[in-house]
């Protein structure tokens, strides 16, 4: 499996500050190891898109205003097919957070 870093991210990666660079650091050390994995939600607001193949996290102390975003690259149009390569990106919009889903009664 590839990890591939968008023109986005490298950018970005200028930008933040060492908060929020660890924290990225952490999560692409764990897709690394496992492409599928999910950060924890107690830390993260994670939104996830199997249908699109994508998944997009923020810390829930927001980031200021960032966003990680890695988009799934498959062997198939399904996402339970192994994944070739992770595409990782940053976003920036200070104005739209993620938002924690309410949990399920």
């Amino acid at each position: 499996m590839r990890l591939i870093l968008d023109d986005s991210f490298e950018e970005a990666q200028k930008q933040w500050s060492a908060e929020v660079s660890a924290d990225v650091g952490e999560i692409l050390k764990h897709l690394e190891e496992d492409p599928y994995f999910l950060p924890d939600r107690n830390r993260y607001v994670v939104e996830q898109c199997l249908e699109d193949c994508f998944c997009a996290c923020q810390s829930v102390n927001g980031w200021g205003g960032w966003k990680l975003v890695w988009l799934m690259e498959c062997t198939t149009s399904s996402v339970v097919m192994p994944i070739e390569s992770l595409t990782i990106m940053a976003d920036f919009d200070p104005f739209v957070p993620l938002r924690p889903r309410k949990p399920r009664p």
